[in-house]
């Protein structure tokens, strides 16, 4: 196993000099297939700075995200408060458009239909 900060890679021998090399800031590596690039297997746990332009990225992209998820929890509430539309309704409007729909015909499919009918 080995562990690797900017251009230094020193090799661990024990979990005690991995957990130390983490706190310094390295990161524990292995070698990809190529045998040219390291690929990390664990992140340090210390030890690193970051620029504040890193850190204020890292806050836009945070604020970003918050958003979206409480866009699409908003989106998620309206799907489920949505009542799903009354298949006697369904069926008449579909007659007075005259359109021709099977006795089992789902839910959904006598929707779709409405919707290409009206479209």
């Amino acid at each position: 196993m080995k562990a690797k900060k900017a251009n230094r890679v020193v090799e661990v021998f024990t979990d005690t000099d991995k957990e130390f090399y983490k706190a310094q800031g390295y990161d524990i590596v292995e070698l990809d297939a190529s045998g040219k690039k390291y690929n990390i297997v664990e992140s340090a746990t210390g030890g690193k700075t970051y620029t504040v332009v890193q850190y204020n990225a890292l806050l836009d992209k945070n604020k970003a995200l918050k958003k979206e998820v409480q866009e699409l929890k908003q989106q998620l509430q309206q799907l489920e408060n949505k009542e799903e539309p009354d298949r006697e309704t369904l069926k008449k409007e579909l007659a007075d458009l005259g359109v021709e729909f099977a006795p089992n015909t789902s839910t959904a499919k006598l929707v779709d239909l409405l919707n290409e009918a009206k479209g």
